[in-house]
Protein backbone atom coordinates (compact mmCIF):
# COMPACT_ATOMS: atom_id res chain seq x y z
CA UNK A 1 0.00 0.00 0.00
CA UNK A 2 1.39 3.38 -0.98
CA UNK A 3 1.79 6.22 1.48
CA UNK A 4 -0.94 8.21 -0.33
CA UNK A 5 -3.49 5.40 -0.02
CA UNK A 6 -2.57 4.90 3.63
CA UNK A 7 -2.98 8.63 4.31
CA UNK A 8 -6.42 8.68 2.65
CA UNK A 9 -7.52 5.62 4.66
CA UNK A 10 -6.25 7.18 7.87
CA UNK A 11 -8.01 10.49 7.13
CA UNK A 12 -11.27 8.66 6.41
CA UNK A 13 -10.91 6.72 9.66
CA UNK A 14 -10.28 9.92 11.63
CA UNK A 15 -13.35 11.56 10.07
CA UNK A 16 -15.49 8.56 11.04
CA UNK A 17 -14.09 8.61 14.59
CA UNK A 18 -14.76 12.35 14.84
CA UNK A 19 -18.33 11.79 13.59
CA UNK A 20 -18.90 9.07 16.20
CA UNK A 21 -17.54 11.34 18.94
CA UNK A 22 -19.86 14.10 17.73
CA UNK A 23 -22.87 11.76 17.89
CA UNK A 24 -21.98 10.82 21.48
CA UNK A 25 -21.56 14.46 22.52
CA UNK A 26 -24.79 15.47 20.81
CA UNK A 27 -26.72 12.58 22.35
CA UNK A 28 -25.68 13.60 25.85
CA UNK A 29 -25.03 17.32 25.96
CA UNK A 30 -27.29 18.90 23.34
CA UNK A 31 -30.51 17.13 24.31
CA UNK A 32 -30.55 18.70 27.75
CA UNK A 33 -32.56 21.89 28.10
CA UNK A 34 -29.95 24.35 29.26
CA UNK A 35 -30.54 27.68 30.95
CA UNK A 36 -30.20 30.54 28.48
CA UNK A 37 -26.73 31.51 29.80
CA UNK A 38 -25.34 28.16 28.56
CA UNK A 39 -25.74 29.09 24.86
CA UNK A 40 -22.01 29.80 24.54
CA UNK A 41 -21.22 26.37 26.00
CA UNK A 42 -23.44 24.60 23.46
CA UNK A 43 -21.97 26.70 20.65
CA UNK A 44 -18.44 25.69 21.69
CA UNK A 45 -19.41 21.99 21.62
CA UNK A 46 -20.89 22.32 18.15
CA UNK A 47 -17.84 24.27 16.92
CA UNK A 48 -15.61 21.39 17.99
CA UNK A 49 -17.34 18.93 15.66
CA UNK A 50 -18.94 21.00 12.88
CA UNK A 51 -16.80 22.44 10.06
CA UNK A 52 -17.80 26.06 10.72
CA UNK A 53 -20.23 27.83 13.05
CA UNK A 54 -20.49 31.63 12.94
CA UNK A 55 -20.58 33.99 15.92
CA UNK A 56 -23.85 34.64 17.75
CA UNK A 57 -25.45 31.45 16.45
CA UNK A 58 -27.78 29.77 18.94
CA UNK A 59 -29.13 26.22 19.15
CA UNK A 60 -32.17 24.85 20.91
CA UNK A 61 -32.02 21.33 22.39
CA UNK A 62 -31.96 18.23 20.16
CA UNK A 63 -29.68 19.64 17.47
CA UNK A 64 -28.49 16.77 15.26
CA UNK A 65 -25.67 17.09 12.72
CA UNK A 66 -24.91 13.69 11.18
CA UNK A 67 -21.27 14.02 9.99
CA UNK A 68 -20.37 17.60 10.83
CA UNK A 69 -17.42 18.06 8.49
CA UNK A 70 -19.76 18.83 5.54
CA UNK A 71 -21.68 21.57 7.38
CA UNK A 72 -21.11 25.33 7.53
CA UNK A 73 -23.43 27.55 9.58
CA UNK A 74 -23.23 31.34 9.27
CA UNK A 75 -23.28 33.97 12.00
CA UNK A 76 -26.36 35.14 13.86
CA UNK A 77 -28.41 32.02 13.09
CA UNK A 78 -31.11 30.71 15.41
CA UNK A 79 -31.85 26.99 15.08
CA UNK A 80 -35.03 25.79 16.77
CA UNK A 81 -35.79 22.62 18.72
CA UNK A 82 -35.06 19.36 16.87
CA UNK A 83 -33.09 20.94 13.99
CA UNK A 84 -31.55 18.04 12.05
CA UNK A 85 -28.83 18.11 9.39
CA UNK A 86 -27.99 14.90 7.53
CA UNK A 87 -24.89 16.23 5.76
CA UNK A 88 -24.14 13.42 3.31
CA UNK A 89 -23.01 16.23 0.96
CA UNK A 90 -22.12 19.88 1.62
CA UNK A 91 -24.64 21.92 3.64
CA UNK A 92 -24.12 25.68 3.71
CA UNK A 93 -26.34 27.92 5.84
CA UNK A 94 -26.02 31.68 5.37
CA UNK A 95 -26.01 34.38 8.05
CA UNK A 96 -29.12 35.24 10.09
CA UNK A 97 -31.16 32.10 9.44
CA UNK A 98 -34.26 31.97 11.64
CA UNK A 99 -35.40 28.34 11.78
CA UNK A 100 -38.41 27.16 13.75
CA UNK A 101 -38.83 23.70 15.28
CA UNK A 102 -38.58 20.26 13.62
CA UNK A 103 -36.55 21.28 10.57
CA UNK A 104 -34.81 18.50 8.63
CA UNK A 105 -32.09 19.02 6.00
CA UNK A 106 -31.14 15.91 3.98
CA UNK A 107 -28.19 16.51 1.64
CA UNK A 108 -28.76 13.66 -0.75
CA UNK A 109 -31.21 11.14 -2.04
CA UNK A 110 -31.16 7.85 -3.95
CA UNK A 111 -32.45 6.48 -7.21
CA UNK A 112 -35.94 5.07 -7.31
CA UNK A 113 -34.94 1.80 -8.98
CA UNK A 114 -34.08 -1.43 -7.18
CA UNK A 115 -30.39 -0.44 -6.82
CA UNK A 116 -31.21 2.53 -4.56
CA UNK A 117 -27.97 4.18 -5.71
CA UNK A 118 -27.00 7.12 -3.51
CA UNK A 119 -27.03 10.57 -5.13
CA UNK A 120 -25.30 13.37 -3.17
CA UNK A 121 -27.29 16.58 -3.11
CA UNK A 122 -25.74 19.69 -1.58
CA UNK A 123 -27.94 22.20 0.21
CA UNK A 124 -27.30 25.94 0.15
CA UNK A 125 -29.44 28.31 2.22
CA UNK A 126 -28.90 32.03 1.66
CA UNK A 127 -28.76 34.92 4.13
CA UNK A 128 -31.77 36.24 6.09
CA UNK A 129 -33.95 33.17 5.45
CA UNK A 130 -36.90 32.34 7.68
CA UNK A 131 -38.04 28.69 7.87
CA UNK A 132 -41.36 27.78 9.51
CA UNK A 133 -41.99 24.69 11.63
CA UNK A 134 -41.90 21.10 10.31
CA UNK A 135 -40.07 21.84 7.05
CA UNK A 136 -38.07 19.19 5.15
CA UNK A 137 -35.38 20.35 2.71
CA UNK A 138 -33.82 17.71 0.43
CA UNK A 139 -30.75 18.29 -1.71
CA UNK A 140 -29.84 19.20 -4.26
CA UNK A 141 -31.42 22.45 -3.13
CA UNK A 142 -30.47 26.11 -3.35
CA UNK A 143 -32.49 28.69 -1.41
CA UNK A 144 -31.73 32.33 -2.22
CA UNK A 145 -31.30 35.24 0.20
CA UNK A 146 -34.30 36.82 1.98
CA UNK A 147 -36.69 33.87 1.46
CA UNK A 148 -39.57 32.74 3.68
CA UNK A 149 -40.52 29.05 3.78
CA UNK A 150 -43.96 28.30 5.18
CA UNK A 151 -44.60 25.66 7.83
CA UNK A 152 -45.05 22.00 6.82
CA UNK A 153 -43.30 22.47 3.46
CA UNK A 154 -41.21 20.03 1.43
CA UNK A 155 -38.47 21.91 -0.44
CA UNK A 156 -36.22 20.64 -3.23
CA UNK A 157 -34.57 22.38 -6.18
CA UNK A 158 -33.91 26.10 -6.68
CA UNK A 159 -35.75 28.82 -4.75
CA UNK A 160 -35.19 32.36 -6.12
CA UNK A 161 -34.01 35.11 -3.75
CA UNK A 162 -36.78 37.10 -2.09
CA UNK A 163 -39.41 34.37 -2.58
CA UNK A 164 -42.08 33.20 -0.20
CA UNK A 165 -42.78 29.50 -0.70
CA UNK A 166 -44.97 26.90 0.94
CA UNK A 167 -46.69 23.56 0.47
CA UNK A 168 -45.73 19.98 -0.20
CA UNK A 169 -44.07 20.15 -2.64
CA UNK A 170 -43.26 23.79 -2.00
CA UNK A 171 -44.33 26.31 -4.64
CA UNK A 172 -43.74 30.04 -4.93
CA UNK A 173 -46.51 31.99 -3.21
CA UNK A 174 -45.02 35.42 -3.96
Amino acid sequence: MTLGKLSRKLLKGLRLLNAKLWMAVAAIALKITYPQHAVAFKRSLVRRYVAHVGDDTSFSPNLLVFWGFNTRIGKGCSLGFNFQIFDFAEVSIGDNLLASHNITLVAGTHTQDASRTYIPGPISIGRNVWIGANVVIVGPCSIGDDCVIGANSFVKGKVPAGSTIGGSPARIIR
